[in-house]
C-alpha cells in the first residue's frame, strides 16, 4: 500500500470512532485522579495557606519543594509507593487499550463490546510482547554504551576532559540508541498487527516475523513511522512551549493550563491510534500482497516440476520407441513369428478341405454315360402306370 494511503485511512479510522477515543481518555484520567486527588489532599494538609504552593505554582523550585518533602515524609513517601504502582497500572492499561484499538481497526466498526473484548482477548499477548521488547532495548542500551565507553576515549585520547568524554559517549550513544529504538518501536507495533489480524497468541513467532516483514518492506514501514510522528512531535512540543510561559499563579491560568494538558493528553490518545490504525492497514495489505506472490511462485514452481517431468516422461517414451525399433530391424519379435507359422497352418488346413469336399462329389456326366437307355425307359413306364393306377382311384371315390 503506498505511504501517503495508509497515513490518510489511519487518520480515517482515528476520526471516525471517537467513542473509542473517549473510552480511552476516560480510563486514562480515572487512573491519573487515584493519584492526583490524594497527592492534593496531603499537600494542603501539610502546607495549608503557605507560601511555599504559590512558588511552586509560579515555577518549579527544588529547595523548596524538598523542603515540602521534608515536611510530610511520612505521607509523601506512602503516596510515592502507591505512585509507583499506579504507574505500573497505567503501562498494563495502555496496553490492554493497544489490543482493542487493532481490533477495531480490523473489524472496521465500533462497540463497546468488540473494543473491551479485543483488548481482553489481546492483552496478555500484548503485555509479553512488550516484556521482549523491554528487553531488547535493555540489550540494545547495553551494547551501546559499553563499546562507547571502552573505545571513544582511546579515540579522543587527551584532546577532551572527563566531562567532555562523558559528553561525547552519551551524545553519540544517545543518537545511535534513538535510530535503533524507532526500528524497535516499528518492529513492536507490527508485531501486534501481526497477531491481532492472524488472531495468534505466539508472540515468540509474531515478533520474528515482524522482523523479517519490516525489513522487507524497510523503507515503507520506517518511512511511515516518521512521517506519522512529525504532527506528535510539533504538538508536543508546542505544548511545552505554552507550558513553561504560562504561570499558574491566579485560577484563571491554572484553569488554562489544566485544559491544555487535558488537551494534550486527548491528542496524545488521537496520534496514538492514528499511528496504529495506518500501521496495520499497510500491514494487511502488503502481507496480503506477499501472499500472493508466494502463492504464484508456489504454482510456478509446481508448473515447472510438472513440465520437468512431463519432459522426462517424454524422454523415456522416445528412448523406448528408439529401442524398439533397434529390436525390429535386427531380429522379429517372438509374437511375428507365432502369427506367421498359425497363418501357414490355416492355410494348409484350407487347402486340404477343398481338395477332400471336391473328392466327395460325384461326378454326373460320368453317371449318365455309365446308365442304359433300357433303365431310363422302365422307369419313365413305371411311374406312367403309378400315375393311371392313382387316377382311377379318384374318379371312383368321386362316383
Amino acid at each position: 500500500m503506498n505511504i501517503v494511503k495508509a497515513h490518510f485511512k489511519g487518520f480515517k479510522t482515528a476520526t471516525r470512532f471517537p467513542r473509542m477515543l473517549f473510552v480511552i481518555y476516560a480510563g486514562n484520567l480515572i487512573l491519573s485522579l487515584l493519584v492526583a486527588l490524594p497527592f492534593f489532599g496531603i499537600l494542603k494538609e501539610h502546607t495549608g495557606n503557605s507560601i511555599q504552593i504559590k512558588q511552586l505554582l509560579k515555577d518549579f523550585d527544588f529547595i523548596t519543594f524538598n523542603n515540602l518533602l521534608a515536611n510530610g515524609s511520612d505521607a509523601f513517601n506512602v503516596l510515592f509507593s502507591q505512585t509507583l504502582w499506579v504507574g505500573i497500572a497505567y503501562f498494563l492499561l495502555n496496553v490492554f487499550f493497544v489490543g482493542g484499538i487493532l481490533e477495531i481497526a480490523k473489524q472496521k466498526k465500533f462497540s463497546v463490546s468488540t473494543f473491551f473484548g479485543g483488548s481482553g482477548k489481546n492483552f496478555f499477548r500484548m503485555f509479553f510482547l512488550n516484556l521482549i521488547m523491554l528487553a531488547c532495548h535493555i540489550v540494545l542500551i547495553l551494547a551501546i554504551l559499553l563499546p562507547s565507553k571502552w573505545f571513544l576515549p582511546n579515540i579522543f585520547g587527551e584532546q577532551l576532559s572527563v566531562e567532555g568524554k562523558l559528553y561525547t559517549i552519551l551524545s553519540i550513544a544517545g543518537f545511535v540508541y534513538v535510530i535503533l529504538a524507532v526500528l524497535l518501536l516499528i518492529i513492536s507495533d507490527y508485531a501486534k498487527n501481526y497477531m491481532v489480524h492472524k488472531e495468534s497468541a505466539n508472540f515468540l513467532t509474531a515478533f520474528f516475523r515482524s522482523i523479517g516483514f519490516v525489513f522487507k518492506h524497510f523503507f515503507k514501514t520506517y518511512t511511515l513511522f516518521l512521517l506519522l510522528i512529525v504532527l506528535p512531535i510539533a504538538f508536543f512540543t508546542l505544548y511545552f512551549f505554552v507550558d513553561g510561559k504560562v504561570a499558574m499563579t491566579n485560577p484563571k491560568a491554572i484553569i488554562i493550563i489544566f485544559l491544555v494538558q487535558q488537551a494534550f493528553i486527548f491528542t496524545r490518545i488521537w496520534f496514538r491510534i492514528w499511528i496504529l490504525s495506518a500501521q496495520y492497514e499497510m500491514y494487511v495489505d502488503d502481507l496480503a500482497k506477499d501472499e500472493l506472490k508466494k502463492i504464484e511462485r508456489m504454482k510456478k514452481k509446481v508448473q515447472r516440476k510438472e513440465q520437468k517431468a512431463l519432459a522426462q516422461k517424454q524422454q523415456k517414451q522416445t528412448k523406448k520407441r528408439k529401442k524398439e525399433k533397434v529390436v525390429e530391424t535386427k531380429t522379429p519379435p517372438v509374437e511375428k513369428k507365432k502369427t506367421e507359422k498359425r497363418e501357414k497352418k490355416e492355410k494348409k488346413e484350407k487347402t486340404a478341405k477343398t481338395r477332400t469336399e471336391k473328392a466327395q462329389e460325384p461326378d454326373v456326366e460320368k453317371t449318365k454315360k455309365e446308365t442304359p437307355a433300357t433303365q431310363i425307359t422302365e422307369d419313365i413306364m413305371m411311374d406312367s402306370e403309378e400315375f393311371m393306377r392313382r387316377r382311377d382311384e379318384d374318379l371312383l371315390d368321386f362316383g
